[in-house]
């Protein structure tokens, strides 16, 4: 077996290399110096020279690779052999870092600096590159603790693996109970095959020293799989870990009175506190490794929050840090296609920072586009266009497409960040077969306008899920109809508004009210906003099927949101747009109650306080906070974002009612929609209050509230007529 040079050997003298405890301390701290300024120096020549965040970790883990490497052949001198060791384990630092998306709880010049979830796309490479570092050490050294450094980042650089290409598909649906049991099985296999490596070793004299480190690899997971096994009622997963945890129990009792399960003669129970810290690491390392890296949807919402909560942290002790304020600017330049290879003209380019604050540009007609004016740092760009699925910039790699982390420097063009996008499926209305009415009641309201119509409940079944809502309908003394169906998507529950529901029926529609489940009754769907998009659609199919009522005319429809649901219906109108013709031109119109446009801008106003979020609707708050930064989670704040991705044809006639005293949903939003509508040429009515908030109280009479039923009233006889 080698030896590292300066462990003693038989016959050769002991000077201070080969007893490092016969350092001095002066030695050591001069080593650390240097070993900073080494380091400190490498980063300014990254940043300066190369300043790609892509391949971060990868760099950094060679550079370790090569320190650890010079540390062991060179015989002197003391003091350049202690900075290259101390100069390694900074390496290894910060490719860990990167590599697990860690600097995300740093300082946001630290964490931009690493490119916290962007170096996740190049934490694959860093990290088994690590695991290879570690595992050649270990075994020179014969250090367990080495060994589970190699195991914890192969382990890394499998789960990177497995979750950066759900990275870019954000935001999945929540775990079913089933998909939970599978991800925590995992850890049963993790168990059992080091388990398995470790009993092999623990029979072969020569590497039983090593029996010990796969042992605690065995036992941790296994802990950690009972116990979340029984803390979330899987069973079969906790009775699996248990039973392992009592198979390895057994076989390390028998091992260790014949000395071969690593553990000095002791079997791994009476072994003692070290033993059991060494366990405690590792089932933390696991934590490590999962909370940074898991893309299920509630992993995601938790991390977010943490990281938001620790920059908040920071900026208390540390000040509000500026952010991109006062960079060198430089450009992004490239290519949008679409799946053929062909240009895709009209597509809109974004980037953004860590406050939200965005720059685009629009691509030509041969594909191509450059966004200038961009403060030098790293980014993930995003392409939307009306017809098209969103779409980050990609590059080609031996292994396939990987997701681009665009480096921007000061006066400078980064070329070659290119996009490839994929059309949208055509839409086809199949209304499923689930849906129930309840019986009908009479109800009424004497403000705006005294109203008196028809009500009753509906539900019907989505994703497992079972969904509720209203339906209301004219009072039968205004004929048989057939009257236009307007779907409305409330930020709130359906009956607490029914002081817009009620009036808008008894003007002759037929009015079908809705909640999504982002503050709905059922939390787990959480931001699964694929899933509201779909249960809504479903609502669409049931209209234009006219199940919702007899007396409906489903060739004419109209959807309608307000405040924060507006995002949803702008969703699900993206998703009707490329239904069949006939199908497209039932859509008449849509009507947009102080809405959202631009996800980036709102995070933007919020970062800088120009939001007020009333006490009341704290959740709001909440889910910006879920979101994460705009510059990690480009996908849902593009997503939210209906000003780039229109075109002409896109969307219906629309009516958009803004208030300029609005400090939930700011005036600025209705600015930038009705400009872009302006540009691209879709018909629209913008109708501005000054005189009311951005919640209607209709229990009270109100001239404005009237004239606002009295203008969607006209809109609605427009496009119906």
């Amino acid at each position: 077996m080698l030896k590292e040079p300066g462990l003693n050997q038989p016959g050769t003298a002991v000077n201070d290399r080969q007893n490092p405890a016969g350092k001095s301390i002066l030695t050591s701290l001069f080593g650390t110096a240097l070993a900073l300024v080494g380091v400190g120096l490498v980063l300014w020549l990254w940043d300066n020279l190369v300043n790609s965040s892509q391949w971060f970790s990868l760099f950094f883990a060679g550079l370790t690779a090569a320190a650890f490497l010079a540390a062991y052949l060179l015989p002197k001198p003391p003091l350049l052999r202690s900075a290259l060791t101390v100069g390694g384990w900074f390496c290894f630092v910060l490719a860990i870092l990167a590599g697990l998306g860690l600097g995300a709880y740093l300082p946001l010049g630290w964490a931009d600096f690493l490119s916290p979830a962007l170096g996740r796309f190049g934490g694959l490479a860093g990290l088994t590159v690590l695991a290879a570092v570690c595992l050649v050490r270990g075994v020179v050294l014969k250090k367990g603790g080495w060994l589970d450094l190699a195991v914890f980042c192969g382990i890394g650089a499998d789960w990177v693996a497995i979750n950066t290409a759900a990275q870019a598909n954000f935001p999945q649906p929540p775990n079913t109970k089933d998909e939970w049991a599978g991800l925590l099985f995992i850890l049963f296999w993790v168990s059992l095959g080091s388990g398995l490596v470790a009993l092999a070793l623990s029979f072969i004299k020569e590497w039983r020293w090593s029996a010990r480190t796969f042992w605690r690899w065995s036992v941790a997971p296994a802990v950690g799989g009972l116990a979340l096994g029984l803390y979330f009622e899987q069973g079969p997963v906790a009775l699996a870990c248990g039973l392992e945890l009592l198979v390895v129990a057994l076989v390390l009792g028998l091992l260790g009175w014949r000395n071969r399960a690593g553990f000095n003669g002791k079997p791994f129970v009476l072994g003692g506190l070290k033993h059991l810290g060494a366990v405690v690491l590792v089932i933390v390392g696991l934590v490590l490794l999962y909370l940074p890296i898991g893309e299920q949807l509630e992993t995601v919402l938790l991390r977010d929050t943490l990281e938001h909560y620790a920059l908040s942290g920071w900026e208390t002790v540390l000040g509000k840090d500026p952010g991109s304020t006062g960079r060198p600017a430089g450009s992004l330049a490239g290519t949008v296609k679409d799946a053929k290879g062909q240009p895709v003209a009209g597509a809109n380019v974004v980037v953004s920072d860590a406050t939200g604050f965005a720059w685009t540009a629009t691509s030509d007609s041969s594909g191509h586009y450059t966004v200038g004016g961009v403060p030098s740092g790293h980014y993930l760009p995003m392409v939307a266009r009306s017809g098209y699925l969103d779409a980050p910039a990609t590059g080609k790699g031996p292994l396939g497409d990987w997701r681009m982390v665009a480096s921007v420097r000061g006066g400078a063009t980064t070329s070659n960040i290119d996009f490839v996008m994929q059309p949208r499926q055509p839409y086809t209305v199949v209304p499923g077969n689930t849906l129930k009415l309840g019986e009908f009641s009479e109800a009424s309201r004497d403000n705006p306008v005294p109203s008196k119509v028809l009500r009753r409940t509906f539900t019907f079944e989505n994703a497992g899920l079972d969904k509720a809502g209203l339906v209301y309908e004219p009072t039968p003394d205004q004929g048989k109809g057939p009257f236009p169906i307007l779907l409305i998507v409330y930020p709130g529950p359906a009956d607490a508004w029914e002081g817009v529901s009620i009036p808008l029926a008894a003007q002759g529609f037929v009015v079908i009210a809705y909640q999504p489940e982002l503050f709905g009754p059922h939390p787990e769907r959480g931001l699964n906003l694929r899933g509201d998009v779909s249960d809504m659609l479903e609502l669409y199919n049931y209209a234009k099927a006219g199940y919702f009522s007899d007396r409906s005319d489903p060739s004419k429809v109209i959807v309608t949101g307000g405040s924060v649901s507006t995002a949803y219906t702008y969703l699900m109108l993206r998703e009707i747009e490329t239904s069949s013709p006939a199908d497209k031109a039932a859509l008449k119109g849509g009507i947009m109650y102080g809405g959202l446009a631009d996800m980036y801008t709102y995070r933007y106003d919020w970062q800088r306080g120009a939001l007020y979020i009333d006490p009341g609707i704290q959740a709001l708050e909440g889910m910006l906070i879920a979101l994460g930064r705009p510059d990690l989670r480009p996908e849902i704040y593009l997503l939210f974002s209906p000003v780039y991705h229109l075109a002409s044809g896109s969307l219906p006639p629309l009516l958009l009612v803004h208030t300029s005293k609005d400090t939930i949903v700011p005036i600025n939003q209705n600015t930038l929609l009705v400009n872009v509508l302006q540009k691209v040429g879709i018909n629209h009515t913008n109708v501005i209050y000054t005189d009311i908030e951005h919640y209607l109280d209709t229990s009270k009479p109100d001239p404005s509230q009237r004239d606002m039923l009295e203008k969607t009233i006209q809109f609605l006889k427009d496009v119906t007529k």
